[in-house]
């Protein structure tokens, strides 16, 4: 009988273990991925989500041409510089609808430096189109403005010259807690090596999370390894009117 005990007994833990290890590999094999880098290809439906402030995230780089229309329309008694939308970053429906453009911006003058911004307009029930505010695209170490000039020695980089989800994946390679969409390289700054100032949406990787639209510094050394640097969050609702 005291063997059959033991043998019993031993039977009951082996089990135990092996349910214990199988609910441990379970448990590794559904942790959620982190620092997740999504890009949005062109003519992709807007993605969707809370935005901090209210707005609702719809970025898209397919400017249609209902899109197009209502940019059109905000923009013809404008003057002194020229916008072309790139990409919608979010919207806010009121009574009619409020839409946050980001934009590459030139003034129009001889030799002119190309820059970027955030043009909001706000689109009536009605069709009728009207900008609420142009800003800045905010760079670490500077405020947003309405000065195209780029203080800190910044400057503008043709986004076709580098890879934005190239960078981004690089720096945030092995960190946890929030996913980065690239959208756009804003600009660049030479130092031991060069800084790239990087449009993101940065979402921390719990359930109901709101993305935060931010400008990530990744700093590109000299011996080609890359990390994150500075940033600085974009107020999305606080921007939208003058």
């Amino acid at each position: 009988m005291k063997i059959l005990t033991k043998k019993l007994m031993a039977i009951g833990i082996s089990a135990a273990m092996l349910t214990l290890g199988i609910a441990a590999c379970q448990a590794q094999e559904s942790e959620p991925a982190v620092s997740e880098v999504t890009q949005a290809s062109e003519g992709e439906a807007p993605a969707a989500g809370k935005i901090v402030g209210g707005w609702e995230k719809a970025y898209t780089t397919d400017i249609n041409e209902d899109l197009t229309g209502v940019f059109e329309a905000a923009m013809q008694d404008l003057v002194g510089a020229e916008h072309i939308p790139v990409a919608l970053l979010a919207k806010q429906v009121v009574s009619g609808m409020n839409y946050c453009f980001l934009c590459q911006s030139q003034a129009v003058v001889p030799d002119a430096v190309p820059y970027y911004t955030l043009v909001y307009i706000y689109s009536d029930a009605n069709g009728n189109a009207s900008v609420s505010n142009i800003v800045n695209v905010p760079l670490p170490g500077q405020a947003a403005s309405g000065d195209e000039a780029m203080l800190g020695g910044w400057e503008y980089i043709d986004p076709a010259e580098v890879s934005a989800a190239e960078l981004i994946t690089s720096a945030t390679d092995g960190m946890t807690g929030a996913s980065y969409e690239p959208v756009e390289v804003i600009a660049s700054q030479v130092v031991n090596g060069t800084n790239y100032a990087i449009l993101c949406y940065v979402t921390p990787v719990v359930p109901d999370a709101e993305s935060t639209l931010e400008v990530i510094t990744v700093w590109e050394k000299t011996d080609g390894t890359v990390s994150l640097g500075d940033s600085v969050e974009i107020d999305v609702a606080g921007l939208s009117v003058k």
